[in-house]
């Protein structure tokens, strides 16, 4: 009798912690809201994201193995944005409010773990545009997302604003970004 009630107990912890667990599939992101700032009209929010972790590499860096090769970022020039004319673009102004917020806030230190920030309207609650990183970037600040997002804003405005650098180096971190309407960002960044 004691050993089924203690067995019981502790599948109904294990299912309870799983079902709490956010989730995410080999190409999938969970968000999650870590912090909201009242604006006039809306908020901007910050998220971070659950991810599937990726494999260490096995050709090197083990314990018979040579040392792994020095990584370098090569960078996405600033004036080449790669531009989706797609139907997830944001829309135009909401795009600029983010961006005229980010200016205004550019010494604002991100919450730890962020990987986007949004601009999601009071009226119908939904995001209407967000600037996307791969990858969490210790001590980011608001200013280190402008000059990319403002080029993305002005170059890439067919069918809203929809583009993404493909290799950005952020304070060291190599990393693509993106600048839509939705979640969601594809690592394509060139670190070898």
């Amino acid at each position: 009798m004691q050993f089924s009630t203690v067995t019981l107990l502790m599948a109904s912890l294990m299912a309870t912690g799983l079902m709490a667990s956010p989730t995410a599939g080999p190409d999938e992101t969970s968000v999650y809201e870590l912090k909201s700032e009242k604006r006039e009209g809306g908020s901007i929010v910050q998220y971070g994201e659950v991810k599937r972790s990726l494999a260490p590499r096995k050709d090197c860096g083990g314990w018979f193995q040579p040392p792994c090769p020095p990584k370098t970022c090569h960078e996405t020039a600033l004036d080449k944005p790669e531009c989706d004319g797609k139907k997830n673009g944001g829309t135009n102004s909401v795009c600029s409010e983010l961006i005229n917020d980010l200016y205004g806030n550019k010494d604002t230190e991100l919450v730890k773990g962020a990987q986007q920030i949004c601009w999601k309207n009071d009226a119908t609650g939904k995001t209407g545009c967000c600037i996307k990183w791969t990858k969490a970037v210790p001590g980011l600040k608001k200013n280190d997302l402008i000059e990319r997002g403002d080029k993305i804003k002005s170059t890439c405005d067919t069918n809203g604003i929809s583009g993404k650098y493909n290799t950005v180096n952020l304070k060291g971190v190599c990393l693509s970004y993106c600048m839509s309407i939705g979640a969601g960002c594809k690592d394509e960044s060139d670190f070898s």
